[in-house]
């Protein structure tokens, strides 16, 4: 018995089977905010999770699966596996985020978890985002990309600035811009709204590829959450289309100026946004500036004035400020 089994040993015995030899597929989907685009149904990134589905279908059960998201935050979100339907679940679980991502990053992790793998396959499913991938190093691993939506008509909100109103102290205006990334001109509205009330409304055409800026005059009394929404004809994506700032209205100073002159009075007094109150030196304590904004002396500061919001106007030698040499 022992011979035989020697025997057989040294024969190398095997059976002949049909079944190919197991693969690995890596499967790497785009989770950025273009994935949200609805020129593919009923989104991009659900019409890339449905190829996914079809593409662990495909696999035999010795064939292993990873699943890897490349978008705001990169991560293996299954290691290999033979389990289809957990794969499956990994690639339901997957939700496009609205913020940028780098699907770069995702092909280079997804890369570094493969290269150990013999017969691994690397399938990237996104919209493309504009990345150059050409230049990343495969090292001999095979990448087929599968695109997910081809439509480039999109306009959304580029910046939003709220600023001081040249015309009037206590204004604000609120700075819009927007711009068309399609090949088409197209027509949109863009609508401001404070506390969901609507304060303003433009309707603008928007030529391929160009910024239009736009300015919302808003009152000195406006405050509350200001929302910037932009429609736009042929617009597929939607998460660039709102933005959002905080108001806040617009304060009087109380400003106590000390021991001033009247022309010097006339012009804080000119200034909306200051309410002046006049003292002498002998009249000022601590306590008193404390009740101000800021306390303005022209000519001697009394003792006691520390921690206290004060400037000093035609300083004296004497005075708190100091003095250096001088530099021509």
């Amino acid at each position: 018995l022992l011979l035989l089994l020697l025997t057989l040993a040294l024969a190398q015995p095997y059976l002949e089977s049909d079944a190919a030899p197991s693969q690995s597929v890596v499967l790497v989907l785009d989770s950025s905010a273009s994935m949200l685009a609805t020129d593919a149904e009923p989104t991009r990134i659900e019409a890339a999770k449905s190829h996914a589905r079809t593409v662990i279908d495909k696999l035999s059960n010795t064939d292993e699966v990873m699943v890897v998201v490349a978008g705001p935050r990169t991560e293996v979100r299954q290691g290999f596996t033979r389990d289809r339907a957990e794969a499956k679940a990994a690639v339901d679980s997957i939700e496009a985020l609205s913020a940028q991502g780098s699907l770069r990053e995702g092909l280079m992790l997804a890369l570094s978890m493969a290269r150990s793998r013999p017969g691994v396959e690397l399938v990237v499913l996104s919209d493309g985002s504009g990345e150059d991938l050409t230049t990343v190093p495969t090292g001999g691993v095979p990448v087929r990309y599968v695109q997910v939506g081809r439509s480039p008509d999109n306009s959304g909100i580029l910046a939003l600035d709220l600023r001081r109103s040249p015309v009037s102290e206590l204004d604000r205006q609120l700075f819009v811009t927007v711009q068309n990334f399609g090949r088409q001109e197209t027509t949109a509205a863009v609508g401001v709204y404070l506390d969901d009330k609507l304060v303003g409304m433009r309707n603008e055409t928007l030529a391929p590829d160009e910024p239009v800026s736009m300015v919302f005059e808003l009152g000195g009394s406006t405050a509350g959450e200001l929302r910037v929404e932009l429609e736009a004809d042929g617009d597929h994506l939607a998460a660039d289309d709102v933005a959002y700032a905080v108001i806040s209205e617009a304060t009087e100073r109380r400003i106590l100026l000390v021991g001033g002159d009247a022309l010097t009075a006339r012009v804080l007094q000119a200034d909306p946004r200051v309410t002046l109150s006049l003292a002498k030196p002998s009249e000022v304590t601590a306590e008193m500036c404390a009740t101000f904004d800021a306390t303005l002396f022209m000519g001697p500061v009394p003792s006691g004035m520390e921690g206290q919001h004060y400037a000093v106007l035609g300083p004296h030698p004497g005075s708190p400020v100091r003095f250096s040499e001088e530099v021509k």
